[in-house]
């Protein structure tokens, strides 16, 4: 089973490469996901002991609200590390 908190060293600019990578094949995949239908796999229960959500609609929110949480995570981190807000109006 692999370790899913190792993560191999890397650069910023990797970093930013791999994210990008990783972004077009979402773009990929939800361009082609029939959002009503329900999720092609699910892990097993003793890995993830909750019921299957019921369309990749509910995968997709949900993946957006934990991307979003832990985001916000890492911004609180960096802000205590240079001690500066950066304000983001929408």
């Amino acid at each position: 089973m692999q370790d899913g908190w190792k993560a191999p060293a890397t650069s910023g600019a990797g970093a930013v490469e791999r994210y990008r990578h990783w972004s077009r094949r979402a773009d990929v995949l939800l361009a082609e996901a029939d959002f009503d239908a329900p999720p092609r796999w699910w892990p097993s229960e003793d890995v993830f002991p909750f019921p299957p959500f019921a369309d990749v609609r509910q995968c997709v929110v949900r993946l957006l609200l934990e991307t979003a949480t832990h985001a916000g995570h890492l911004d609180m981190a960096r802000e205590r590390i240079d001690g500066h807000q950066h304000l983001v109006v929408t």
